[in-house]
């Protein structure tokens, strides 16, 4: 209730963005990114939202870093952006570093936890060993970030996801 929908829309992560269903030859699946710009109602300001999942297959996730990066240079550096995804890589990889490159996106978890930047979200409903942090929370720098936390909720040994979620809560800059 807090925004408008002012705009959304969709791309395939692949060498033909705008062809439905299409992937790149590396990849086991057809992957997009969803967004949406967003008005705030209080503030009046406008943001865009967007989710993503990359590929398993470690090419394709190099590529779909360099797609999505493609799409990031479009939108420009002064559009406000919040972008989550399931990225199929840790962040030692190639594609964190691309998206977080030159402070252009900030990993929101990380900025709350620096002392532990990396926590595991990806357990496999507890089989992972060792569990992984591949779910990222990115932030363009018009956000700070107040706090960020992973919901390692679960009853037993009964998951709701083979991921655990993460959350942040951010507000604008200023």
């Amino acid at each position: 209730g807090r925004f408008d929908l002012l705009a959304a829309g969709w791309f395939w992560l692949s060498d033909t963005p705008e062809v439905p269903g299409s992937r790149s030859p590396e990849a086991a699946f057809p992957r997009t990114l969803t967004w949406a710009r967003l008005g705030c109602r209080q503030s009046r300001r406008e943001l865009v939202f967007a989710n993503t999942h990359f590929d398993c297959q470690p090419a394709a996730i190099a590529m779909n870093a360099q797609v999505l990066g493609h799409w990031l240079d479009q939108l420009g550096r002064e559009t406000p952006l919040v972008l989550t995804g399931d990225f199929n890589a840790d962040k030692r990889s190639a594609a964190y570093q691309l998206l977080t490159a030159d402070d252009r996106l900030q990993d929101a978890y990380a900025a709350a936890h620096p002392a532990d930047p990396a926590a595991a979200t990806f357990h496999g409903f507890g089989q992972a060993a060792p569990p992984t942090a591949i779910d990222w929370i990115l932030v363009s720098p018009h956000f700070r970030v107040q706090d960020a936390w992973i919901d390692r909720a679960r009853q037993g040994e009964l998951y709701p996801s083979d991921h655990y979620p993460l959350v942040a809560l951010i507000d604008w800059q200023g």
